[in-house]
């Protein structure tokens, strides 16, 4: 029998085959929240997706604030929640030490007992709450963590010694608290030309020059005063230089370099780079201002120039009185030294929250053409042995100049952040299962060990945070464990983490890219494992945030894989979020993890707080649907303790979502959308054709989207850890065992690979699936060093044939085929995979697909303040489509619709910022009824924009005062201060007569413009609430013949009182709040009140039905 299927269907049967295939192994995977319902109806997912279950409810936040916490208040709290449609409260406790602290003290056993206390009424109320892992939000740290569990990192002390003689001395150590690792000597090889071979000047006037030469890092060359300047080197003979180290004082700032030597009378550029010291953060390195070191090839010469460039110093640092800020030292170096040996040992981090996929990927170093200039491991001598007790070391030291590096392991000192004083200490091991289960039980156990297991049925999740404490490269038993996974001693390779190469750049390299690699390993396996393992000992899931901004040293995918539920985050006002939410989706996605979290609307709101509305972020908010979030947790409820401070406490993060903001309790409905949009969004499974595989180099928080994907497909990021162990094929797609699959994966533009990666790839193409990318050309790893490079190769000519050389672009192996990198669309084009989604390029449109069963699911978001029109062509055949609305919750067929091949073709409709689900579920063909239409066309019936009554009622301030209005208008525009200024209800009553003979008409009303959120009451009854556009509401079923009564209730912004308040003294203000606003009198007001204008519209298509 021969059965013709569709691409789409194809894909279903593809789904539910591996489902079938993969359920035994699958259920062996606890972690795994993925339910697949492939006997859902259409019917059934209807009526869940207008009254979606408990458990989709969206979740928030709940920070207290600097101690201030009351038992009234935490109650008021949650019931508030659980009014507007809020299903879990995550607490943490924030402390903001710069302003006024509350009474109760965190840690005290009176917090302990209100924190026992809002989980008790988590259950009264039934709700779920969960637990940040430690005060503050990152990530687990507290006065409970020593010194022995604290994070690590490896440090050491520089000792130079005359040979030929027998010395016993007592070495340096480089703080007081440390344990020794390893004490190795060599000979001398630090050599640098100082101020007495090499003359200084400069084109600018600067004090104290010939100190740049002097090897003393007190004497600073001041050069705030300059944007670019040129420093010309002269000696008296040639010299050799192979590397130049340039050290800042202890200061921030950052420039760009080229460095010069004259070669044969000309000037010729020898290296160009970017000198960055921009942070001095803790969390970004175990130095605050270490030395940039760059190498090249020899430069024979005796004049030599560097012309600094965009010499930029931080506002801060530039309002500081002193001649410190500058240059300490530069040093040119005959040696063979490592470049940025810092950065890649994980000293120093990425200066900025933004991480791109190369962050941490570094140029070739080219090895020296005389080997004898390297340091080999035969002339590295063991002292471990000679060191007493007191750091006295005694040794019959040989004849020569040698270096004694003394290597000891010491704490980095991070701390919890945003923490009270007395609930801040060491963050604990990241790469240590015990020291995690220290901390966990210090904080989480000592709250709810304490509960009876009744008292504490709502606590659910245990939090981690955003990663924002910095790196570490090393522990206690990192030497043993570096040994298990990589069969060679790291020991000889210690000095390479002071510059020094040993044996070679390229084993220098792939020890330090080996040390990065364990390191996030470590941070998966032994932290984030830890963790889960001990959430799951108690009955709790793990909550994590897999990525971080600042000093993450792990690899997000595998990072993320190892918790129970995975979560990125956005904000409203500035590009964080970016790559934070596909981190978390693809994280999920690979590891078989259904829903995705989002610590949803957070903002800077330090200048201007309470601007944000619902209106104002569903751009945002659905922008982050398409990136693959599922489930929305609002950031922040801020907890309100006091009921006669108004609007209370807030902080200068976040959007305000509590019960003292002016539209909380009218954005139920925006709740509700959540709460639909989490429903269908979490069904069936996200459908891709593209994995990106993200390569094996670490630290990394993202992925590279290179070549660009082209319109109309959809991704996922992947890592070696599920392409090893995760990934089959089947029918030429790659399967994961929960029901996803990709048709390509590409590889990165990476000359390395680990064989038994390239191993697994070569099977997968054997099997059907198909790669593009350019053949790897070595191991990046010093493991098995010469046989996996001549393993790879061998792979490579194998996989790659004919077009290993780059004289083809396609080959076939086995059933599967390799592509070369090249423009991505050509490649689909190349292998016949179609967009999933077609529609006109410049169309402002966001969407993704999910597939449950024998239904397609498409999520569509307008992403302008405009209406569009456009035509979507599905990849999905055979299917009737239907237009869902998440707003109101109705859905109707689509009648209008043409099939074409693989497509189906629909003309479509948002308005300014809507959104919609396209849904396939009713095998019919297409209604052939040329009167109905997919949208409907409206005419205006009566405008209803004069004559209203206006009562301002804002109960927090005691407003309650009424007046007419002969036409509706912005009130933010009235000249009257009340109406101004006011900030609260504004309740608007009207009446009108409607006359309408025919009872199949659809009537609606329009309510214009809105300042900022509305619910609608006809004739005394509730219609619903309105939030953003189209602002009109369905009124066929409660209008009536004759006179109706119309009220309208508005919640505008606090900005108009704030700015209000501006103009007063403080001792007169109506408001107050935990941190000041920076409004001033004459800020801006927003629009405020209904504006209108209000029309009864009447739909005049021929008519399209609700399912």
């Amino acid at each position: 029998m021969v059965i013709q299927i569709s691409s789409s269907s194809h894909y279903r049967l593809l789904i539910i085959i591996s489902f079938i295939f993969f359920s035994a192994s699958s259920c062996t995977e606890s972690k795994s929240d993925i339910t697949i319902k492939n006997s859902l109806s259409i019917e059934e997912m209807n009526s869940n997706f207008q009254d979606p279950p408990d458990n989709l409810k969206p979740w928030t936040y709940y920070y207290w604030i600097n101690n201030h916490v009351s038992k009234e208040g935490i109650t008021k709290d949650l019931e508030a929640m659980k009014k507007v449609g809020i299903g879990t409260a995550l607490i943490a406790n924030m402390n903001l030490r710069d302003q006024e602290q509350g009474k109760v003290d965190m840690l005290s056993e009176e917090w302990k007992e209100l924190t026992r206390y809002a989980i008790r009424e988590g259950g009264r109320l039934g709700m779920d709450i969960g637990l940040f892992n430690c005060p503050g939000f990152s990530s687990s740290g507290g006065p409970w963590n020593d010194f022995a569990n604290s994070m690590k990192y490896l440090d050491y002390t520089k000792t130079k010694l005359k040979g030929g003689k027998p010395v016993s001395i007592k070495l340096d150590t480089p703080v007081n608290q440390f344990e020794d690792v390893r004490l190795l000597a060599f000979p001398a090889r630090d050599q640098v030309l100082d101020n007495k071979t090499l003359e200084i000047r400069s084109d600018k006037n600067l004090k104290n020059l010939e100190g740049l030469l002097d090897y003393d890092a007190e004497t600073v060359v001041d050069i705030t005063a300059h944007k670019e300047l040129v420093l010309n080197f002269q000696s008296e003979d040639k010299e050799t230089i192979r590397n130049l180290q340039i050290i800042p004082s202890k200061t921030k700032f950052l420039m760009d370099v080229d460095f010069y030597g004259e070669v044969a009378g000309q000037w010729k550029k020898i290296r160009s780079f970017k000198f960055n010291r921009s942070r001095d953060k803790n969390e970004l390195g175990f130095n605050d201002y270490p030395p940039v070191s760059v190498s090249f090839p020899k430069v024979i010469s005796n004049k030599f120039k560097l012309v600094l460039s965009n010499i930029t110093f931080p506002k801060s640092v530039l309002a500081k009185k002193g001649s410190d800020k500058g240059i300490a030292d530069i040093y040119f170096s005959p040696q063979v030294n490592l470049e940025y040996h810092i950065e890649k040992s994980l000293a120093k981090m990425k200066q900025s929250p933004y991480v791109p996929s190369d962050s941490y990927t570094w140029p070739d170093q080219q090895e020296p053409k005389d080997t004898g200039l390297v340091l080999t491991d035969d002339k590295i001598v063991d002292l471990t042995e000679r060191l007493s007790a007191d750091g006295t070391l005694t040794w019959d030291v040989p004849p020569g100049d040698w270096t004694v590096l003394r290597f000891v392991m010491v704490s980095t000192g991070i701390q919890n952040e945003f923490s009270a004083v007395n609930a801040s200490g060491f963050e604990a091991d990241k790469l240590n299962k015990d020291a995690a289960r220290q901390h966990f039980e210090g904080y989480v156990g000592d709250i709810f060990k304490a509960m009876p297991l009744d008292d504490r049925k709502s606590l659910k999740y245990v939090i981690v945070d955003s990663y924002e404490v910095g790196a570490q490269n090393w522990t206690d038993d990192f030497a043993d464990r570096f040994f298990e996974t990589y069969h060679y001693d790291s020991k000889p390779y210690l000095p390479v983490l002071t510059g020094v190469a040993v044996n070679s750049v390229e084993e220098s390299s792939r020890f330090l890219w080996d040390l990065r690699r364990l390191v996030a390993d470590g941070l998966a396996h032994e932290y984030i494992a830890g963790l889960q393992e001990m959430c799951e000992e108690n009955g709790f899931q793990l909550w994590l945030e897999n990525y971080g901004h600042w000093g993450f040293p792990g690899e997000f995918l595998m990072y993320g894989g190892q918790s129970d539920l995975l979560a990125g985050e956005f904000w409203t006002t500035e590009d964080l979020g970016n790559v934070e939410c596909r981190a978390a989706a693809s994280a999920a996605h690979i590891y078989g993890k259904n829903i995705v979290y989002a610590e949803s609307f957070t903002s800077d709101t330090e200048v201007n707080p309470f601007t944000s509305y619902p209106a104002k972020m569903k751009k945002r908010g659905d922008w982050s649907f398409t990136e693959g979030i599922n489930h929305v947790v609002y950031h922040v409820y801020i907890h309100q303790p006091y009921e006669d401070k108004f609007p209370g406490v807030n902080a200068w993060f976040g959007t305000e979502i509590n019960r003292k903001n002016t539209w909380f309790e009218a954005a139920a409905p925006w709740m509700k959308y959540h709460q639909r949009c989490n429903y269908l969004l979490q069904q069936g499974n996200y459908v891709a054709d593209v994995a990106y595989y993200i390569g094996e180099e670490t630290p990394k928080m993202t992925g590279p989207t290179e070549p660009q994907l082209p319109i109309g497909y959809a991704f996922d990021f992947i890592n070696a850890e599920v392409i090893k162990n995760r990934i089959s094929v089947s029918n030429g797609r790659m399967m994961l065992p929960d029901g996803l699959s990709y048709r390509i994966l590409v590889l990165p533009d990476s000359k390395t690979m680990r064989p038994e990666v390239l191993e697994k790839i070569k099977e997968l193409v054997y099997q059907g699936a198909i790669i593009m990318g350019n053949p790897p050309q070595k191991s990046p790893s010093l493991h098995n060093y010469a046989n996996a490079d001549r393993r790879i190769i061998e792979l490579s000519k194998e996989l790659w044939g004919e077009s290993y050389e780059g004289t083809k672009e396609i080959v076939d192996f086995g059933k599967g085929k390799v592509i070369r990198i090249m423009d991505l669309n050509k490649a689909l084009d190349l292998v016949d995979i179609a967009p999933d989604l077609k529609y006109p390029k410049d169309t402002p449109l966001l969407w993704i697909h999910r597939t449950l069963g024998d239904k397609d699911i498409y999520f569509l978001s307008n992403q302008s303040d405009t209406k569009i029109s456009f035509d979507a062509s599905f990849r999905v055949a055979g299917m009737r489509p239907s237009l869902w609305n998440p707003t109101n919750g109705t859905s109707r067929d689509l009648p209008q619709y043409k099939m074409d091949g693989l497509y189906t073709k629909v003309p479509l409709q948002l308005e300014q910022a809507e959104s919609a689900f396209v849904v396939f579920g009713k095998n019919e063909e297409g209604l052939k009824d040329s009167r109905l239409k997919n949208y409907e066309e409206f005419t205006l019936l009566q405008d209803i924009s004069k004559d209203w009554s206006v009562r301002l009622k804002n109960d927090q301030l005691k407003i309650d005062e009424e007046f007419e209005l002969d036409r509706l208008q912005d009130l933010s525009q009235l000249e009257d201060e009340t109406s101004k200024y006011f900030s609260g209800k504004i309740i608007y009553r009207t009446n009108f007569k409607f006359e309408n003979e025919s009872k199949s008409d659809k009537i609606f009303l329009n309510l214009g413009k809105v300042g900022v959120i509305a619910n609608v009451k006809l004739n005394g009854k509730e219609i619903g609430g309105l939030w953003t556009a189209p602002w009109r509401l369905d009124l066929s079923d409660h209008l009536i013949n004759g006179n109706n009564s119309l009220e309208i209730e508005v919640a505008n912004l606090w900005v108009n009182q704030l700015v209000k308040d501006a103009s007063r003294d403080k001792r007169q203000s109506e408001t107050w709040m935990l941190v000041d606003h920076s409004y001033e009198e004459n800020s801006p007001l927003p629009p405020s009140g209904l504006i209108g204008p209000v029309q009864l519209i009447k739909q005049s298509s021929p008519g399209t039905n609700n399912l």
